[in-house]
């Protein structure tokens, strides 16, 4: 009887190992995360850009319509996501027009979604900011 009640312990410790496994993982890949911060109907107007974002974009030749096409059209980065004390910050990537493929780090208000900083994902550009 004993040797029963073993194999049934042996089991169930497989088991919560296997959900423990699969909670961590699911958590890793941000699923707890909303898909998407962006709204589809998103436009110019609500987009506030920071004086970093704004160096940032002057110097790697990325206009604000480049940025918006990105946020409708590219895929959150969950990796690049983080959340602090100052609040939270979503990474979006995707391509311009112009064939630049890009990140943008977004930080959402209420009234606005500001853009904190554009990065070039394929080249290096020598910005002062």
């Amino acid at each position: 009887m004993k040797r029963r009640s073993n194999r049934y312990s042996w089991k169930l410790w497989i088991a919560a190992l296997a959900v423990t496994v699969i909670a961590i993982w699911s958590y890793e890949q941000g699923g707890s995360e909303p898909e998407n911060i962006i709204p589809r109907d998103i436009s110019t107007a609500d987009l506030k850009i920071s004086k970093h974002a704004a160096c940032r974009m002057d110097c790697r030749h990325i206009s604000r319509d480049e940025i918006l096409e990105v946020l409708k059209e590219g895929r959150m980065n969950r990796s690049k996501t983080r959340a602090d004390e100052r609040g939270s910050t979503y990474a979006y990537e995707g391509r311009t027009k112009d064939g630049q493929e890009v990140r943008i780090i977004v930080a959402p208000y209420k009234d606005n979604i500001t853009i904190v900083t554009v990065i070039d994902l394929r080249n290096e550009w020598n910005c002062d900011c």
